[in-house]
């Protein structure tokens, strides 16, 4: 497996999935409020209307200078995707609940231990995009 991996003669850098939006600039307050994310709006048309930005959960500022993967989304102006667009691995997923809970939303489920040990719990977007949040091995938050 190595030898074929090895032969293809290129390295994936990022994987940045792309998150619908019709209002890019309140997706990212939403972002922001919510979740403590950072985003930023790279383009524009000549209305002012944002065709391409990001979201992260890191600032660009620190991955660029630390040379770390970008974890983001790319935000592009369209439809939102009404369904799951995320499973998001942190450290500390209750964290990450009280979070949401202090920022004032109220669209998101309880936390609950998975099978194999895990806990999740998902937030719906303003976009009514769900990101499933989980963390492993913290069985003893849930």
């Amino acid at each position: 497996m190595k030898a074929n991996y090895e032969s293809r003669g290129y390295t994936v850098l990022e994987n940045g999935p792309i998150y619908y939006t019709k209002n890019m600039d309140q997706t990212i307050e939403w972002f922001e409020k919510v979740l403590g994310w950072y985003g930023t709006v790279d383009a524009r048309d000549e209305e002012g209307t944002p065709l391409f930005g990001g979201i992260a959960p890191i600032p660009n500022q620190i991955t660029e200078e630390q040379k770390l993967t970008y974890i983001g989304y790319s935000l592009l102006d369209g439809e939102p995707s009404k369904r799951v667009v995320g499973y998001i691995v942190v450290d500390d997923a209750q964290k990450v609940y009280d979070y949401i809970v202090k920022s004032g939303w109220k669209e998101y489920t309880e936390i609950v231990t998975q099978p194999w040990g895990g806990i999740e719990f998902t937030v719906t977007t303003i976009d009514e995009s769900i990101l499933r949040i989980a963390s492993y091995g913290i069985e003893e938050l849930a």
